[in-house]
């Protein structure tokens, strides 16, 4: 789920996003 949200707001540029995941994780929770 936290990908997706991720990807939603990264959008093309998710995996090149210089942030990590993790920081998306704190955000989503």
């Amino acid at each position: 789920a936290e990908q997706g949200v991720c990807a939603s707001r990264c959008g093309v540029e998710h995996h090149a996003h210089p942030i990590p995941v993790t920081f998306y994780e704190r955000k989503a929770a």
